[in-house]
């Protein structure tokens, strides 16, 4: 058997001789959520002195702790990009497991990141060092992965190796139940509703629009030239000018068009496909979700959608979006052939949020026209409208009441895996929650230039949009709120004791 590939370097050792927490985070969303449970864990310490390493990002570190490893720069998404990358991963999972072999932290805490951190834990029991294996090292995860969508089956292999769960939606436990894990997974309430939680976009009817391609390099390379044809688009066609053969009279096309499963008459509409057929109306998600008189044959995505269709072909997604099959060629002219643009960027501007260096450089291979400002996540943005992709930032626009729109693309192998495995009928998670499209969804091909400057138009134009998005943000903010029994921070505590 053949050696396994050799970082080009090693993991530090810690600066303390005893470790008690390892937090591993291996995307830009949990380097953000781990470090605000850190900072307050460590803010509670009372004297203590707990020592915590981490495999994450400058969030953690700035929260105080020893970041052995920047996980941010090295995050990708997409069957294809992890295979092109596989044997730098493959070097670093061994390099983990050796970091923690060696140096036996009271405690492993995963964030998120599934893909790793549940083959992480399970060879950790494997090799005796987690407590399920036998050894002194407890196995925890924050941050559910999304069982309840795809991979249901995950759930009594997670229950195997891991001794204690908490998560971020009040569904979750729930899905747990016909497990080991029954009373171990806890609630915690979303990071994103806390007190204390300054969230980095607000709304404002007349601020700027904002375009959030996302956190990995691969993701932005597909989905910024869509948002940014889109946004040039819009200012066009609010100038009245013609775009590529259009005549001025074209523009007026519906808004508000999304592409879930329930286009089709004689589907459910997605609020109806997520809850049982029985009493729609009087049943929670918890209870939609608790497992029925079998629940090892239960698939956890049946729960939620019994009578949605398994899976959607890509051409019947296509077909059902407001645009046509095949996206625009996405090409963006200097900004002095734009007039046109320029004019209309000067009244309504637009910002790009950049969570990373390697992203700027990714951004920065565009020609950006006149009115787009690059900035870097931090300060508060306010923003009138957003096109998002489906990750973190999307949750954080819903809370504030941005109204928007979701924008996905991704190689087109993945996406196609992707349409097998996953069975539920959104992809934006503010839209599971309210079990209707608060963010209408434009995926692959539907997302299309002129059906995001049609979002953006009805956006920014629509009286009523306004007012649903902000109903919406409402309503999301009270699923989410904290419980009584504490914080992320709490449970961690509890789990240290």
């Amino acid at each position: 058997m053949s050696a396994p590939a050799a970082l080009p370097f090693r993991l530090p050792a810690p600066r303390t001789s005893r470790v008690d927490l390892l937090i591993i985070a291996g995307e830009h969303s949990g380097d953000q959520h781990a470090a605000r449970m850190v900072r307050e864990l460590l803010a509670r310490d009372h004297g203590k002195n707990l020592s915590v390493c981490a495999l994450g990002g400058p969030d953690l570190a700035s929260a105080g702790a020893q970041l052995l490893h920047d996980m941010t720069a090295t995050s990708v998404i997409g069957l294809v990009e992890v295979l092109k990358n596989f044997s730098f991963f493959n070097a670093l999972f061994n390099e983990v497991l050796r970091w923690v072999g060696a140096y036996k932290p009271r405690a492993v805490c995963f964030v998120d990141y599934p893909g790793m951190n549940l083959r992480l834990a399970k060879e950790m029991r494997k090799r005796g060092l987690s407590a399920k294996g036998g050894g002194p090292v407890r196995a925890l995860f924050y941050i559910s992965p999304q069982i309840w969508a795809w991979k249901a089956g995950r759930r009594f292999k997670m229950a195997r190796d891991l001794d204690a769960m908490a998560v971020i939606f009040p569904f979750e436990p729930a899905c747990y139940d016909d497990t080991a894990l029954r009373g171990k997974v806890e609630f915690v309430g979303h990071p994103f509703v806390a007190g204390d939680y300054a969230a980095p976009v607000t709304h404002d009817v007349s601020g700027p629009i904002l375009l959030l391609p996302g956190s990995r390099k691969q993701a932005v390379t597909r989905i910024f030239p869509l948002m940014l044809a889109g946004y040039e688009r819009y200012c066009r066609a609010t100038d009245r000018q013609p775009v590529d053969g259009e005549t001025a009279n074209n523009n007026s096309q519906p808004h508000g068009q999304t592409i879930h499963a329930a286009a089709q008459p004689r589907e459910l509409t997605p609020h109806a496909a997520i809850q049982p057929a029985a009493q729609p109306h009087e049943l929670t998600p918890h209870a939609a979700l608790q497992p029925a008189a079998q629940p090892r044959e239960l698939t956890l995505h049946a729960a939620i959608q019994p009578r949605v269709q398994p899976r959607i072909q890509p051409r019947e997604l296509t077909a059902r979006a407001a645009q046509p099959t095949t996206a625009q060629p996405v090409t963006t002219q200097p900004a002095t052939t734009q007039p046109a643009t320029a004019r209309l960027a000067a009244a309504r501007p637009a910002i790009v949020l950049y969570p990373s260096e390697n992203v700027l450089s990714v951004l920065r291979t565009f020609t950006l026209p006149a009115g787009i400002e690059l900035r870097p996540t931090g300060a508060p943005v306010a923003a009138s409208a957003v096109l998002t992709s489906s990750g973190t930032m999307s949750m954080h626009c819903a809370l504030a009441g941005i109204p928007g729109a979701i924008v996905y693309r991704v190689n087109p192998i993945t996406y196609l895996f992707g349409r097998l495995l996953v069975k539920v009928p959104h992809i934006g998670i503010a839209n599971l929650l309210l079990k209707e499209p608060m963010y209408p969804e434009h995926i692959q091909g539907a997302a299309s230039p002129e059906a995001l400057a049609g979002q953006l138009r009805d956006c920014l134009e629509n009286p009523a949009r306004l007012a649903h998005t902000e109903s919406c943000a409402a309503r999301l903010r009270a699923i989410l709120h904290q419980p009584t029994t504490g914080t992320a921070a709490d449970w961690l505590a509890r789990q240290l004791a």
